[in-house]
C-alpha cells in the first residue's frame, strides 16, 4: 500500500515539476532577452544624462506615457485575445487564420492611427506639453507607437508558438539598432531630443517591416470577421484593468509637471527607471512566458495545483529581488548617472519595493 501512494504521489507531482521546469525554462529565455536588451539601454544612462537635461527626460516621459495610454484604447485588448484564441484553436488552419485576422486588424488601425496623428499632433501637443515644445515631437511619438503597435502583435504570435528564443533575439536586436542610432544622432549629429524621437520612429519601422514580412509567409493574408468579433469582445475588458493599472503607476507624472515643472518629472523618471528593472528583468519575461503558457496549463485536471505552486516560486523571487535593488540603490545611482540627476536617489526602492507587490 505504501508503494502504491508513493508512486500516486509521484505521478500527480510530476506534471506539476515539469511546467515549474517549461515555466522557468522560457522565463529565463525571455529574461536573458530582456535582461542583455536592459543592460545595453542602463550602459546607455550615464551618455544620456549627459547630453539630456532633466526638462528633455520629462517631456520624453510626458509622451511615452501619453502615447501607452491612448494605446491600450486602440490594442483592445487583441493582442492577449490572440494568445487565448490561439491556445483554443483545435487545428493550425485555424490558429493562422486567426493570427492572420489580428495582424489586419493592426495593421489597418496603426495606419489610421499615423494618419490621424498628422492632423491633431499641433493642438494636442500645445495642451500636453505647452506652446513652447515643439509639436513634431508628439507627431514622431505617435509614429513610433503605431509602427510598435503593428509589430508587437507578430511579436506575440511569436510567444504563441513558444519560440521564447526568437523573442529574445529580436529585443536585443532592436535594442542595439536604437542605441546605435540614438549614439549617432545624440553624440554626432548633436540632435538631442530630437534624435531621441527619430531613432524610436527609424527602429521601428525595420521591425515593422521585417517582422509583418515573417508573419505573412507563416499564416499567410485571411480574414474572419467572428473571429475577429470573439477576439476584440475577449480584449475588451481588459482595456479597463489596463487603464486602471495605467492610473495607479504612471499618473504621478502628469501632477508632478502640472504642481512642479517638467524638470522634476525628468528627475522622477530617471529614478524609476532603476526601480522598474524590477519590471524588466522579472515580471516582463514571466508574463511574456505566462501569458501563453497559462491556458496550455488550465486545460489539464491538476491546473489548480500548478497555479499555486508557480505563484509562490514567483512571489518569492520578486521580493528577493526587489529587497536587494532597494539596498544597493545608492551605489546604482552614483556609478551611472550625471550629478544633476543625483535627485533620484530615493525614488527607487519604492518604486522597486511597490511593483513586486503589485
Amino acid at each position: 500500500e505504501d508503494s502504491i501512494l508513493i508512486a500516486q504521489v509521484v505521478q500527480e507531482q510530476s506534471p506539476i515539476h515539469k511546467e515549474l521546469q517549461t515555466a522557468v525554462r522560457h522565463s529565463l529565455v525571455y529574461g536573458l532577452g530582456s535582461a542583455a536588451a536592459k543592460a545595453i539601454g542602463f550602459l546607455m544612462v550615464p551618455f544620456y544624462t549627459h547630453y539630456l537635461l532633466p526638462a528633455d527626460y520629462g517631456v520624453l516621459e510626458i509622451l511615452d506615457l501619453t502615447v501607452s495610454l491612448f494605446g491600450m484604447f486602440l490594442n483592445m485588448g487583441i493582442t492577449t485575445a490572440l494568445l487565448q484564441a490561439h491556445a483554443a484553436a483545435k487545428t493550425t488552419g485555424e490558429k493562422k487564420t486567426a493570427a492572420s485576422t489580428a495582424l489586419v486588424a493592426v495593421i489597418a488601425t496603426g495606419l489610421m492611427t499615423i494618419f490621424i496623428s498628422l492632423a491633431v499632433a499641433r493642438p494636442i501637443s500645445s495642451m500636453l506639453l505647452g506652446p513652447n515644445v515643439p509639436s513634431r515631437y508628439l507627431l514622431l511619438s505617435l509614429s513610433a507607437f503605431a509602427l510598435n503597435y503593428i509589430s508587437n502583435l507578430p511579436g506575440t504570435y511569436v510567444r504563441a508558438l513558444e519560440k521564447s528564443g526568437w523573442f529574445a533575439m529580436l529585443e536585443v536586436s532592436g535594442m542595439i539598432l536604437a542605441l546605435t542610432l540614438n549614439i549617432w544622432f545624440i553624440a554626432v549629429l548633436k540632435l538631442g531630443l530630437l534624435g531621441v524621437l527619430l531613432s524610436s520612429v527609424l527602429t521601428a519601422a525595420v521591425q515593422a517591416v521585417v517582422l509583418i514580412g515573417w508573419m505573412l509567409s507563416r499564416v499567410g493574408i485571411s480574414f474572419c470577421r467572428s473571429q475577429l468579433g470573439q477576439m476584440i469582445s475577449y480584449g475588451m475588458p481588459l482595456i479597463l484593468s489596463n487603464a486602471a493599472l495605467f492610473t495607479l503607476n504612471f499618473s504621478d507624472r502628469y501632477f508632478l509637471q502640472h504642481f512642479r515643472s517638467l524638470s522634476v518629472v525628468g528627475l522622477y523618471a530617471v529614478g524609476y527607471k532603476f526601480g522598474f528593472m524590477i519590471n524588466y528583468l522579472l515580471v516582463l519575461p514571466f508574463s511574456s512566458m505566462w501569458q501563453a503558457r497559462m491556458y496550455i496549463v488550465h486545460q489539464r485536471q491538476d491546473h489548480p495545483k500548478i497555479f499555486g505552486q508557480i505563484f509562490v516560486f514567483y512571489s518569492v523571487l520578486l521580493i528577493f529581488a526587489a529587497l536587494a535593488l532597494a539596498m544597493f540603490s545608492r551605489e546604482l545611482v552614483r556609478l551611472t548617472v550625471d550629478r544633476k540627476f543625483s535627485a533620484a536617489e530615493p525614488v527607487i526602492p519604492i518604486v522597486a519595493v511597490a511593483y513586486a507587490f503589485c
